[in-house]
């Protein structure tokens, strides 16, 4: 008996387990990966995202994404990312293996793939395949889920997300959501460039392995690869012969396609190449997109100098707001450098503030350092080197202090030259070390450095002509925006939709998202006008009201219903048995709403809800009717519908005035965005001189804006009567300089020979140096020299 009992007890466990098994399977197969990849990596990712749609974390929370990650019950939106992206064989340098939310963000925002969401600003469309960052605060500094776009359509953002409510779900958002705060776009595919094989390869008429070969590449060429199909298929000519080649057993050179189609190959240690760039490399001149694809990634922006010699004036550089546009759109990553001849802590804090200022006037955003460029303008001038090491240091601790205080990431431009000999050690401590050193196989600078300037001559393809290229060996943008410094500075930080003015049923309100650092209005758009609705009341034996029409004054008096519980425990009652209405309506227009009809002695069994459908100009309307007898049951009045986006209206901005987008409804036509830019600059050009310095004569230039034609005048004041060496009196020093340079022992600027030049003679003499000394020592005034020889 015992024995028959245990081998019942067996067999039911046996079959237990046996269904068990079955069940399991059955489960786990219906979200295996069953989509075959194309080599279209952003259909593959939501390809092999979609097979998983309805995948439920288990009870003890456990998933096989988290899984595959070595966590398997990590929070797992990021972990569901991740293993799509393995599954549709994408690089881990395109969507890497990192599930956290904050990190994959940090990861695109620092390859400058990362852009903020319409509802918070941006104008960026998103795309399939693009990775959307979600906060559950409407925070873009707070993210808290991801998912991937499936689609952007009919202003409707799709995504497909894992761990949304524990389970993979395809999800739809109002492309204005402020729930989604940015979109990432995954670099896809393989770069094109130049590549070297390791083995001989097979140069084939099309990208499969059975298709036929053209030719043999030896081991060791390098070839350039102008498209990538299937992944791993590059696009190839060769021997004048042009197909496809595997790209599995060749290597990416990181190269430079030059203007004279050599190959310059970037160090291994070296991370990019920056190109220094200012208003002598014609802006108009530079394809940047070109510039882009060659291989300079970043690009180092003059933004303005102090002028050499006596005056030493600032200026900006005429091209910076349009070379700072221009790098924008190309993608790249963007520092700038002011060319410095301070030779004060005050001088070199004037020149910092000047930098920042136009910084925040064009609304710029760095993710390089603002560099300070010390060095002497040689052969015409060598101030630098004159004052010396503690001078020069002072100058450069005082510009990078005061840039840091603004909340950018300074740095140092210098040669070899000045860095050993002219600065010292503090100027470069916490701060970037960009060193200029040419015709040399390797920096010689022993010091630490994070760009090196190796050539004034490049030649790259996107410029013709001779710029100044950089090997970048540090992460600046990674660097600068984990520290906290620049990241958000010169951009606006959208906050989330304020409502300024609630809207009526008789006049739109408006929202607006304002700068959470300054609070500019970045966001202006109408919000569409809305009715207040009443609480439902009885009209007893009454049916004659209709949805849209007022309701009369009449009927107003007639209504049952301010006190809820009367209401239901005496009017509903009578409601049931004789008939009337049931309605709402609004209390400001008091057009009805909504009705609800009864008809005494009649059943409707079978019902339909007809609707005519919204637009943004006129409300829709639901019926409900009767399918016998066609009888009205109910209606109501369904709310306007959102704006669509249609054409943009651009003000362009001027050199006074901001500019002005706004974005129109495809439907009516009415304003539903308005976005503001900053006034630019004025752009001068080529100054014209109208007076001539001379020691009555100030010299006065003037400089006329190109495109608004405000004019500036520029003024150098005359010089202090026989003062050359501009200390503000007349010494025997000013006799020995001007001995020294009537007897050719050295040269006088031109401020010096118009200071110099006594008798009026036109040139320095023996005769101006005695003259000098003797106003020196008081024997002559220059009014008595000046009524000598200058006649008015």
């Amino acid at each position: 008996m015992f024995a028959a009992k245990l081998k019942k007890a067996l067999s039911v466990l046996l079959l237990a387990a046996i269904l068990f098994s079955s069940f399991q399977t059955a489960v786990f197969a219906a979200y295996e990966n069953s989509y075959k990849n194309t080599g279209d990596q952003a259909a593959d990712l939501v390809g092999v995202a979609k097979t998983q749609l309805g995948y439920t974390e288990s009870k003890d929370g456990s998933t096989k994404y988290g899984e595959a990650l070595g966590n398997a019950t990590m929070e797992w939106c990021g972990a569901f990312i991740v293993w799509c992206a393995d599954q549709a064989n994408i690089s881990k340098s395109v969507i890497p293996q990192n599930p956290s939310s904050n990190g994959l963000k940090d990861f695109y925002e620092s390859a400058g793939l990362y852009f903020l969401s319409y509802g918070h600003g941006g104008m960026y469309t998103p795309k399939t395949g693009d990775i959307a960052f979600i906060s559950s605060t409407n925070d873009p500094n707070n993210i808290t889920h991801v998912g991937i776009v499936l689609s952007c359509a009919d202003n409707t953002v799709t995504t497909i997300e894992g761990n949304y409510s524990k389970r993979v779900t395809q999800v739809s958002y109002p492309e204005t959501t402020v729930k989604i705060v940015g979109f990432a776009s995954p670099a896809y595919g393989s770069r094109t460039g130049y590549y070297k094989l390791n083995e001989t390869m097979r140069l084939r008429k099309k990208a499969t392995t059975d298709s036929d070969i053209l030719t043999l590449i030896p081991a060791g060429t390098v070839v350039i690869v102008t498209k990538i199909k299937n992944n791993n298929w590059g696009r190839v000519t060769y021997d004048g012969k042009t197909g496809w080649m595997n790209l599995d057993y060749s290597v990416f050179l990181r190269a430079l396609d030059t203007a004279d189609g050599t190959v310059i190959n970037i160090p291994e240690n070296a991370l990019y190449l920056a190109a220094d760039i200012s208003q002598w490399n014609y802006p108009d001149s530079i394809d940047w997109d070109k510039l882009k694809s060659s291989g300079v990634e970043a690009v180092i922006l003059r933004i303005g100098g102090r002028g050499y010699g006596y005056t030493k004036e600032l200026y900006n550089d005429t091209a910076f707001v349009q070379n700072y546009q221009n790098a924008v759109k190309a993608g790249m990553h963007i520092g700038v450098y002011f060319f410095s001849y301070a030779l004060t802590t005050s001088q070199a804090k004037e020149e910092a503030k000047r930098t920042i200022s136009i910084l925040k006037k064009n609304d710029c955003v760095l993710d390089m350092p603002v560099f300070i460029d010390i060095e002497d303008h040689a052969p015409q001038d060598y101030s630098h080197e004159e004052a010396g090491k503690t001078v020069c240091t002072k100058v450069v601790n005082a510009f990078c202090n005061t840039i840091e205080e603004a909340g950018f990431y300074p740095g140092v431009y210098c040669n070899k030259y000045f860095a050993e000999n002219l600065l010292n050690p503090s100027a470069f401590e916490n701060r970037a070390v960009w060193i200029a050193q040419y015709g040399v196989a390797n920096c010689g600078y022993e010091g630490r450095y994070d760009i090196w300037q190796y050539t004034s001559t490049g030649n790259v393809s996107g410029y013709n002509g001779y710029i100044d290229l950089n090997y970048v060996y540090t992460d600046f943008p990674t660097l600068i925006a984990n520290a906290g410094i620049t990241g958000n500075f010169g951009k606006h930080v959208p906050g989330a939709w304020e409502i300024t003015a609630e809207p009526t049923c008789s006049k739109e309100g408006k929202r607006v998202v304002k700068c959470t650092d300054c609070g500019k209005v970045l966001i202006t758009e109408s919000i569409q006008k809305i009715h207040t609705e009443s609480k439902k009341y009885i009209l007893l034996n009454d049916t004659s009201v209709q949805v849209g029409k007022k309701i009369t004054e009449a009927q107003t008096a007639q209504l049952h219903g301010e006190d809820e519980r009367t209401y239901k425990k005496t009017y509903l009652p009578l409601y049931n048995k004789n008939g009337g209405t049931i309605l709402t309506y609004c209390t400001v227009c008091s057009k009805v709403l909504s009705t609800e009809y009864s008809f005494p002695g009649e059943t409707h069994e079978k019902t339909e809800t007809r609707t005519t459908a919204s637009t943004c100009k006129t409300e829709g309307l639901s019926t409900t009717v009767c399918t016998d007898c066609d009888k009205i049951l109910a209606q109501s009045l369904l709310p306007l519908a959102e704006h669509t986006k249609g054409n943009t209206v651009l003000n362009q901005a001027t050199c006074t005035k901001s500019g002005k987008q706004n974005t129109l409804c495809a439907t009516c036509d009415k304003t539903i965005r308005t976005e503001y830019a900053a006034a630019s600059e004025h752009q001068f050009g080529k100054g014209v001189k109208t007076s001539d310095l001379t020691l009555k004569t100030p010299k006065i230039v003037t400089y006329t804006c190109t495109v608004c034609g405000f004019v500036k005048t520029e003024e150098t004041p005359a010089p202090v009567y026989g003062d050359t060496d501009a200390n503000g009196q007349v010494t025997t020093e000013d006799a020995r300089q001007t001995l020294r340079c009537a007897l050719g022992l050295t040269s006088f600027k031109a401020l010096q020979k118009v200071a110099g030049d006594i008798d009026n003679s036109g040139g320095i003499n023996m005769e101006d140096a005695r003259f000098i000394l003797r106003l020196a020592l008081e024997l002559d005034t220059p009014e008595e020299l000046m009524a000598k020889y200058y006649k008015d």
